[in-house]
């Protein structure tokens, strides 16, 4: 007896969509007969056709209410689903990434189109190529960096100073792996002798100097600091960087700090000490109301800058060195 109701379940659930269809399929029909029953039946004629058509009146009526009711149910799917895309967003995980760029692609196209399309293109390209990319594994928060100015020497025009870098990377999976790397290039100068030293490198409190490399180039006359280090199986990578730098100001007064990925935020400290020396602070991609400067005592030998707000690759601060 069960398998029997289940067949007859299942045969329903089957046949089910197609009722609608098939009542107004037999309306059709019967009112068809009606309409070309033949005088020589010997049933009463009007009396059959009036059966006919009471029958066909009433499939009809049945077929167009079970298919309001189907079109209610499908509406109430329709409404789902339209609540997964314009709320939940479901749609938009289920997209490739092919799928999803050109959709984004769209978007940014059209949103720039009516107001300039001449670089709507390029905007797009530009997003693509260059923001996206560097948001698909880290980001960077608690990003700093501190300059103390040890010596200035006058006659030489020689400034050495302490550059102290921290920064926090955040992984988006431990399971990514990718490098932390860095590369500064300087040129020779004989009375300026060497213009950089790793003094520190760590990663999690583990310690990296041996790691970087030195490569001169004589053709150019210019020597290069670099250092990779490989990461991986952690979701958070604190990493303080120090440097020892030697610089000519009149030749080299700029210090820049600029993040290579999305930074949230990011801090400037400057302390000229005794050398007598001042800064001025350009800001690069960076809104200035949310460029702040903490309050120092005087005489000015200490600057704070804090930056509240997130930071494309590329943003940051300029540090511009001034003679007295």
């Amino acid at each position: 007896m069960g398998s029997a109701w289940k067949f007859v379940t299942d045969l329903f659930r089957k046949i089910s969509p197609s009722i609608p269809f098939v009542l107004l399929a037999i309306a059709v029909g019967l009112y068809f007969w009606g309409f070309h029953i033949s005088t020589t039946t010997y049933i009463n004629k009007e009396i059959f056709k009036d059966i006919l058509y009471s029958c066909a009146s009433a499939m009809l009526s049945g077929g167009v209410f079970a298919a309001f009711l189907k079109s209610i149910q499908f509406l109430g799917v329709f409404e789902d689903a339209m609540k997964k895309i314009m709320i939940k967003n479901e749609w938009i995980t289920s997209l490739s990434s092919s799928e999803l760029s050109s959709l984004l692609d769209q978007i940014l196209k059209t949103a720039v189109s009516k107001g300039f399309p001449q670089v709507s293109s390029r905007l797009s390209n530009d997003i693509f190529n260059n923001f996206i990319p560097k948001l698909s594994d880290f980001y960077y928060s608690g990003m700093e960096r501190h300059l103390k100015f040890k010596s200035y020497d006058k006659e030489t025009d020689i400034l050495e100073y302490i550059e102290l870098f921290k920064l926090t990377i955040n992984s988006h999976s431990a399971d990514i792996a990718f490098p932390y790397n860095f590369k500064l290039t300087y040129g020779k100068d004989e009375i300026l002798g060497k213009a950089a030293t790793l003094d520190k490198l760590t990663i999690n409190d583990t310690c990296y100097v041996k790691e970087h490399k030195i490569e001169d180039n004589d053709i150019e006359k210019s020597s290069a600091l670099s250092c990779e280090v490989s990461l991986t199986g952690s979701q958070k990578y604190e990493v303080v960087r120090r440097i020892v730098k030697r610089t000519r100001v009149s030749n080299d007064p700029v210090m820049q700090m600029t993040s290579t990925r999305f930074s949230d935020g990011m801090q400037l400290w400057v302390d000229t000490g005794t050398t007598g020396l001042q800064v001025d602070i350009y800001p690069v991609g960076i809104d200035t109301q949310h460029l702040v400067q903490q309050e120092t005592t005087e005489p000015t030998t200490n600057y704070r800058w804090t930056v509240d707000q997130l930071t494309f690759p590329g943003d940051g601060l300029t540090v511009v060195v001034k003679k007295p």
